[in-house]
């Protein structure tokens, strides 16, 4: 057997592993470059697995709404859903996010401002 037939596998992994490397640093750099600060909304969980638990979070950029996904580390899902919180967003491309987790967003005026309607 061949050994590129042998280790294809670990190559394949490899290759996605840099891939992912990469470009989660093009969008750190972007988010860098070209930030721009919000609130976002947690949505709703994702999935949930022991120690890979995700999250799904919104904001608006110029009326048009956004949703991204983020890890939820070891925070109480329970105590973030339907909270607002920071995000920062390129301003070269919305779909490149970050939401902060500890910066919790109370703020009735801020959250109206930002595109959200509050609930009753």
């Amino acid at each position: 057997m061949s050994l590129i037939k042998k280790y294809w596998p670990l190559l394949i992994a490899l290759i996605a592993i840099i891939w992912y490397v990469i470009l989660r640093y093009q969008n750190q750099k972007e988010l860098e470059k070209y930030s721009i600060t919000t609130l976002g909304k947690v949505d709703k969980l994702v999935r949930i697995r022991y120690a890979n638990s995700r999250f799904n979070y919104s904001y608006y950029h110029n009326g048009k709404k956004y949703t991204n996904e983020s890890g939820l580390g070891d925070i109480d899902p329970k105590t973030i859903f339907n909270n607002f919180y920071k995000v920062i967003y390129s301003s070269k491309n919305p779909n490149i996010s970050k939401i902060y987790l500890n910066e919790k967003i109370e703020d009735s005026l801020m959250i109206i401002q930002s595109g959200f309607k509050l609930r009753n």
